[in-house]
């Protein structure tokens, strides 16, 4: 997944509605991979959904639904189709303590590969930074995390490349995009961070595009 040289291919999961139980989660997962064996890929991702009302002040054309923990869902995958599954985790426990319980847990559930997901709006609740729980994932043998990257944001604020490096010296070892809505704004980021790793003497970490079916 880190190797900037090989493409890598991966089918997106959400997480089934909150009180789904294990097996009926299993069975879940099992659907999905049976239908993902159509086409050719490297593995799954697994979604961390957060209500990010906080984000955007408009109504939603649905009601936020929490779903079960992201981790306990994901487990099923690697047995279900042989292959590694990227997890995501929003960072939103509210201290370090809370944070490594979680990754106890994740690990305990054979995780080892985590994208890391910063809070929904700098005006939520305080929770641990982003900088704090890539330090407590680097400080766990044997697992390994990416982070995010949203190119309307570069847009909009014009420094989501320098995200891109910050978010590298915490120890990211690759990143996967929100969904492509705008090609030029994707193709922006790309080349500002392209531009900055030669300005400062890097080698760019790899950028995984996600595509939705529309």
């Amino acid at each position: 997944l880190a190797d900037p040289a090989r493409p890598t291919f991966l089918f997106g999961s959400t997480p089934p509605r909150d009180g789904t139980t294990a097996a009926e989660a299993a069975q879940i997962c099992a659907k999905f991979v049976a239908r993902s064996r159509a086409h050719a890929s490297d593995g799954f991702i697994v979604y961390d959904i957060q209500d990010e009302s906080s984000r955007n002040a408009e109504s939603r054309p649905f009601p936020f639904r929490r779903t079960i923990d992201p981790s306990e869902y994901a487990q099923h995958f690697p047995p279900a189709s042989g292959k590694s599954t990227v997890l995501y985790k929003a960072c939103s426990e509210a201290d370090e303590a809370a944070f490594a319980s979680w990754l106890d847990g994740a690990q305990r559930r054979n995780h080892h590969t985590l994208n890391l997901v910063g809070p929904s709006s700098s005006g939520d609740t305080p929770r641990i930074s982003m900088e704090r729980a890539a330090a407590l994932v680097n400080e766990r043998p044997g697992m390994a995390f990416g982070c995010v990257t949203i190119a309307e944001r570069h847009l909009t604020k014009g420094t989501e490349h320098l995200n891109l490096l910050r978010k590298a010296g915490y120890g990211a070892k690759w990143f996967i995009s929100q969904a492509v809505y705008d090609a030029e704004a994707t193709i922006k980021l790309l080349h500002d961070y392209a531009g900055e790793c030669r300005r400062r003497g890097c080698t760019p970490v790899k950028i995984l595009l996600t595509f939705a079916p529309v």
